[in-house]
């Protein structure tokens, strides 16, 4: 008899067991039936099919959101125009002709370099027009509207101005006063250290003019990869490099910080810069 009784409890035990799984997988909310049955229940119809797939596809979802946020992928860096144009450009020259005002120049400083426009010039693959050519501004017109341009000093078409070209060790013993805005050499923004450890970069300490590393972003220990998408660790590439930059609008820095690659800018002359004596 002991032994009937146990049987029967065993049995009942396992009835109970099957049930609560079979309650749980025809739970509506997710109507999972595949997992118990061979085929959909008698009462699953096309309402609850639709359930069934925004249920599915809102779990997809949760999980691709929940992915992204756990990513850590950085946020690329975008350069903002200035003076509320489509791209940034400086007014580096003006000359003006008092006799003729067609003959007026203004040398605007371009992300493709430098360039002479006339009065009703309008830059290349833009709607920006030239409007007027001043002593010490230029009016643009833009979308209807009338902006003004100061020049940015030096005047690269004044008749007395003459940059004399310096040595490699002449441009080394620049203060930073003289430096200002307009690096000459890499050295006057920053000083890039070899190491052993690093193949394909070198280490960025605070170069000549304090101001001009502070204004790219580069920090202490940095390791820069690249400037201008040109190695620096390759000599023909740096030498290439050294060409540029006593006429580079803007200089991009690729670099490693605590093991992420960031890109940084600065540019040429830096609207943002002040260098006090």
């Amino acid at each position: 008899m002991a032994h009937k009784r146990i049987t029967t409890l065993i049995v009942l035990l396992l009835i109970v067991v099957v049930y609560s799984v079979v309650s749980l997988h025809m739970d509506d909310g997710s109507l999972e039936y595949n997992t118990i049955f061979d085929s959909p229940p008698s009462d699953f119809d096309e309402n609850s099919a639709s359930r069934l797939s925004r249920n599915q596809a809102t779990k997809e979802l949760n999980a691709r959101q929940s992915s992204a946020q756990q990513a850590n992928i950085p946020v690329p860096v975008v350069k903002k125009p200035s003076n509320g144009f489509p791209i940034s450009f400086l007014v580096v020259g003006i000359s003006v002709d008092s006799e003729n005002t067609l003959d007026s120049r203004a040398l605007l400083r371009l992300p493709e370099g430098l360039n002479e426009f006339g009065e009703s010039d309008t830059i290349d693959n833009t709607d920006i027009k030239v409007l007027k050519i001043k002593e010490n501004t230029v009016d643009f017109i833009y979308e209807g509207k009338t902006l003004s341009v100061s020049l940015t000093p030096p005047n690269l078409l004044a008749t007395d101005y003459k940059e004399t070209e310096k040595s490699y060790s002449e441009y080394l013993a620049m203060t930073p006063e003289e430096i200002g805005s307009r690096p000459r050499v890499i050295e006057h923004i920053v000083t890039l250290t070899p190491t052993p450890y690093i193949a394909d970069g070198k280490l960025a300490s605070i170069g000549i003019n304090p101001a001009l590393f502070d204004q790219a972003g580069l920090q202490e220990d940095d390791v820069v990869k690249t400037i201008n998408g040109k190695s620096i660790t390759v000599e023909s590439e740096f030498d290439e490099l050294k060409q540029e930059i006593p006429q580079a609008t803007t200089l991009t820095f690729l670099v490693m910080r605590r093991g992420r690659l960031i890109t940084l800018y600065l540019d040429i002359p830096s609207e943002g810069l002040t260098v006090t004596p």
